[in-house]
């Protein structure tokens, strides 16, 4: 409904869509950009998900969560400074974070730490049912997250060092998923488990 009125109000003959937001607001400027067929460019304003860099985006419809093709953003820009003073739900752990009054916002630090997952489960879809499988997109992570992992709450006091290696598993992670044609490498069944438990408990 919200892409139906976007679309509704926007001109046809634009040159461009930005975005500055971050999950929901990156989601819907990709599907109007994609629709229009023109590029898109986004100021995150939160580490809140790994999709700034992917080839596809989240949306409710009809009360599922659907992932729809678009396109990668032509640039995506990241000031760390405003990234740290974002709310600390949409930074700490927890993939689909549940906040009083505002419902479940996406968290990145648990985008990015559910890897782990994330990588166990399509290696098992490989090895099981002989499905395609990649090493790369979980290489590209490996130094980030291994400075994450040893320094989680300097997230939530403001550090830029370790916001900037939240970022770098963000960007890349989302790379991963454009080289793959899909989220194979970054969403699984933790994702399916999450957004579920969101479409019960909006």
């Amino acid at each position: 409904d919200t892409l139906t009125r976007l679309l509704a109000v926007t001109r046809p003959d634009l040159d461009a869509v930005v975005a500055v937001g971050a999950g929901t607001v990156n989601g819907l400027a990709k599907l109007v950009a994609h629709r229009r067929g023109v590029p898109q460019v986004v100021f995150a304003t939160a580490p809140s998900m790994n999709g700034f860099t992917s080839v596809s985006a989240s949306i409710l419809d009809g009360g599922v969560k659907r992932s729809i093709r678009t396109a990668t953003p032509r640039g995506v820009f990241f000031d760390l400074r405003v990234l740290a003073a974002a709310p600390a739900p949409l930074v700490r752990a927890g993939k689909d974070v549940y906040v009083p009054r505002k419902g479940a916002v996406r968290a990145g630090l648990g985008d990015s730490l559910c890897r782990a997952t994330a990588q166990t489960d399509w290696l098992l879809a490989h090895l099981l049912v002989d499905r395609p499988y990649r090493q790369a997109p979980f290489a590209l992570l490996a130094a980030d997250e291994a400075a994450l992992r040893t320094e989680p709450d300097a997230l939530l006091a403001g550090d830029l060092v370790a916001m900037r290696h939240l970022v770098r598993t963000l960007v890349l992670s989302g790379f991963g998923m454009t080289i793959c044609g899909g989220s194979f490498p970054a969403s699984q069944g933790e994702h399916l488990l999450a957004h579920y438990v969101g479409m019960k408990r909006p």
